[in-house]
């Protein structure tokens, strides 16, 4: 492994300098007005995720002019995310700035609002809005990489009372509430019932999020807070609510049942054919079936993670208007507007 990450290492730097030439080459030849003659194709790079992360380090700046527009100017490895949550790594260990990436392309902070089709343009709002007007920008090529946003899937009171864990923000925001719920049972005047209830966090969604930070949690309470809380380590709950039979759908059986054995083992009910339908403050109303039969359940908790569905953009939603074929697929697809459908080219 280590081997692989000092090859990958140099790969990098060498992609960066056999790049540097070509790039400062047409950026002379630009600043010197060559005209349209030897103008680069413009490549506008929606995003900063996965997908616009791996073309802005090895995209061709030869022959390409290209700029990435994201209200977020890092790249995150997401699976650290909620390792990070708890305080497992810094922040700073799982992030990576557009600009280090690849020093020779364009970013401009804001969010793509509106994509002209026919001209070859998108509207870009800046991010925070106070940083100035909205502007067009002109393109050749447009590469839309601006990944899905966490979804309540109707279920009532999910942005109201739930935390998500998508990005960076939303992991300080996560790991702030959970220190909280410890200092405040932590109180003189809480009742054990009180404390209890502090110390119960719900996790909604059995998929890769979910289990991460379920096991991420059970570490936090085990390694860390038994030092500093121990009356209180004793009391803290941490439930798995997952609809389907088995967690981790995507993935494989005997992967599945290992995931369950592993976080059981360290104390996570792991609770399967349950459907939360609605949330409350500190309280989850959840419907589980036996069979042909379903149970009406109530759980209260001190906090609630909600990593059970995701969405598609609006811009996405807006794309479809725009384009027929898109449409077509969409209808073929159940009417899942959520992606843009591809051919094999990822056109």
């Amino acid at each position: 492994l280590a081997v692989d990450e000092a090859l990958n290492t140099t790969e990098d730097v060498a992609l960066h300098f056999s790049r540097l030439a070509p790039w400062l080459l047409n950026r002379s030849g630009e600043e010197g007005g060559n005209g349209e003659e030897g103008r680069r194709r413009r490549v506008v790079v929606l995003g900063t995720g996965w997908a616009a992360h791996a073309i802005a380090k090895v995209v061709d700046v030869g022959t390409n002019e290209v700029c990435v527009v994201s209200p977020r100017n890092y790249f995150i490895f997401t699976p650290m995310l909620a390792a990070a949550s708890v305080g497992s790594v810094e922040y700073r260990s799982i992030l990576e700035h557009i600009r280090s990436a690849n020093p020779t392309i364009g970013y401009y902070q804001g969010t793509c609002t509106a994509i002209d089709v026919e001209q070859h343009q998108i509207t870009v709002r800046p991010e925070p809005p106070t940083l100035g007007q909205e502007f067009p920008m002109s393109y050749d090529v447009l590469v839309i990489a601006v990944g899905l946003r966490p979804s309540s899937l109707g279920v009532p009171g999910v942005h109201e009372h739930c935390l998500f864990l998508k990005n960076v923000e939303d992991a300080r925001r996560l790991r702030k509430r959970v220190t909280e719920r410890f200092e405040c049972a932590d109180l003189p005047t809480k009742s054990d019932e009180e404390r209890r209830q502090l110390l119960t966090f719900a996790v909604v969604g059995g998929g890769p999020t979910g289990c991460e930070f379920c096991g991420e949690l059970s570490d936090f309470v085990r390694n860390d807070l038994q030092r500093f809380y121990p009356k209180l380590a004793p009391l803290v709950r941490i439930l798995l609510f997952h609809r389907g039979a088995e967690i981790l759908p995507s993935f494989g059986e005997a992967l599945q049942q290992n995931a369950r054995e592993t976080l059981q083992g360290q104390g996570i009910e792991v609770i399967t054919s349950a459907k939360v339908v609605a949330v409350q403050e500190n309280k989850l109303r959840v419907v589980r079936k036996h069979g042909s039969n379903e149970e009406e359940l109530f759980f209260d908790c001190g906090l609630c993670l909600w990593a059970a569905g995701q969405g598609g953009q609006d811009l996405v939603r807006a794309l479809h208007a725009q384009l027929p074929e898109q449409r077509q697929q969409a209808e073929g697809a159940r009417g899942n507007d959520n992606q843009l459908f591809v051919d094999k080219w990822l056109r």
